[in-house]
């Protein structure tokens, strides 16, 4: 077995320890309006993280598998607002997207907003799995919970990668964990291996829940992260950016 076989199978003995998350309680968690906290880390240390907090959250299972397939489609003008308006910090900043996800045969075109105060709000509207096109419908979705153009908007990256997700048996809170990142563009296709982005998603914020605390512990450090903006900036050569300089090396040192 080679090292990522050794990785893949240290994440699965330790998902074993975690209940299921109930259907219910998954809703119950849904959290569309949110304060989002993201890390970055190699997948090799999620296992000693998941040990440290299997008592309190459960496991979302998609058919046979707790790490689920997700394809995502982002949407932004010629000249690239929205990802210009995060590069700059801009409240209120929105992302326009279709996402799928495979092993639950579902899609959605998602809307999501950062507020003037720094929280997260998601809308979304269902549609038919794998239905890339958008109606006068699916606009006017659009339009009602943006500003942007929405005779601009175009799709112009394309990203995959597999996520484990964890809610809280007790507390209101989520945790994703995604890896095996890729990005496509219209110029190329860049893949992030050795890498796991952990978000912490919570309404309210706090700093010491059992997952922020076993962060702490383990030496993960906050990071400022999107993974739109990264795919962007490594699949368009005429984009560029101070902004993302630290992210990107530090995306660098954890690929090796």
């Amino acid at each position: 077995m080679n090292a990522e076989g050794f990785v893949e199978a240290a994440w699965i003995k330790r998902l074993d320890s975690f209940r299921p998350a109930a259907p219910q309680l998954v809703e119950r968690r849904g959290l569309l309006r949110r304060t989002d906290t993201k890390f970055i880390t190699r997948p090799e240390q999620i296992p000693e993280f998941l040990r440290a907090i299997k008592h309190d959250y459960g496991v979302l299972r998609a058919e046979d598998t707790s790490l689920a397939e997700y394809k995502t489609i982002y949407f932004d003008t010629p000249n690239r607002r929205c990802y210009h308006d995060h590069r700059r910090g801009r409240r209120a900043r929105h992302k326009v997207r279709i996402r799928h996800y495979p092993d639950r045969q579902l899609s959605y075109l998602e809307v999501k907003t950062k507020t003037n105060g720094s929280v997260t709000v998601k809308h979304r509207s269902s549609r038919g799995f794998l239905d890339n096109e958008m109606s006068s419908e699916d606009w006017a979705f659009v339009s009602s919970h943006t500003d942007l153009p929405t005779d601009l908007l175009e799709p112009l990256l394309w990203v995959e990668f597999r996520r484990l997700t964890l809610v809280g048996l007790e507390i209101e809170e989520r945790i994703t964990i995604d890896r095996d990142l890729v990005f496509r563009s219209a110029d190329a296709e860049h893949s992030l291996p050795g890498v796991a982005v952990i978000e912490i998603k919570q309404q309210p914020y706090s700093a010491r829940t059992p997952s922020t605390l076993a962060l702490r512990r383990a030496g993960i450090r906050r990071a400022s992260i999107s993974k739109y903006c990264v795919g962007t900036l490594v699949g368009y050569d005429n984009v560029r950016s101070t902004s993302f300089a630290q992210t990107l090396k530090h995306l660098e040192r954890l690929r090796g």
